[in-house]
């Protein structure tokens, strides 16, 4: 069996998303698409802003399961820009993913 890799603490990412953009249903998935407008990087390994101009899509399949796929871009303090390309899953208990539907604050454990 491999050993897990250790992980380090790099920075924590601010981001400023603005309302969401329902798309509708489209070929049986709910889509929708959430601008990042900013803010910022903090952490002993990266610092700087995010850039306004990226945005999260989010397709909710039948099943209940969001793939979500964030793209936006940072500018560290010496004016580097970084790429940031997220896939992700989301899943969880029906009555959660409804809350969160609503917009409630829910604990990531419990999805």
């Amino acid at each position: 069996m491999t050993e897990a890799p250790a992980l380090d603490y790099a920075f924590n990412l601010d981001v400023l998303i603005a309302p969401a953009l329902e798309i509708g249903v489209v070929g049986g998935a709910t889509k929708r698409m959430i601008r990042i407008v900013g803010e910022c990087v903090r952490g002993p390994r990266l610092s700087g802003v995010v850039l306004s101009g990226g945005a999260a899509w989010r397709t909710i399949s039948a099943d209940g399961i969001a793939h979500i796929h964030a793209r936006y871009m940072v500018q560290t303090g010496d004016g580097t820009v970084i790429e940031v390309d997220n896939p992700g899953i989301r899943r969880g208990p029906q009555a959660i993913i409804e809350r969160l539907a609503m917009g409630d604050d829910v604990e990531p454990a419990l999805y």
